[in-house]
């Protein structure tokens, strides 16, 4: 890396990544869309329910889950309290 990336990479903000968990589709469609356009945000997963989201939460480890309260198989409190 030279040293003007060096200096060009520390004033760049650090991504942060985002998991979704929501059982309509087409809303974590058009919030991925809407997260994804930020510079400092990428989505890395999405679950469609509270079970299918504690296991992508242990494979990604985001730094920001957005969870929905009410779904099929396991409602978001109890997801959060399990993860």
């Amino acid at each position: 890396m030279s040293p003007v990336d060096a200096v060009a990479d520390a004033g760049a903000p650090a991504t942060k990544s985002v998991l979704l968990v929501d059982d309509h589709a087409l809303f974590r469609m058009g919030v991925a869309n809407i997260i994804n356009q930020e510079k400092d945000l990428k989505v890395v997963a999405e679950a469609g329910d509270g079970a299918q989201g504690i296991a992508a939460y242990e494979r990604h480890r985001p730094d920001v889950t957005l969870l929905d309260l009410r779904m099929p198989v396991l409602e978001g409190s109890s997801t959060r309290r399990r993860a």
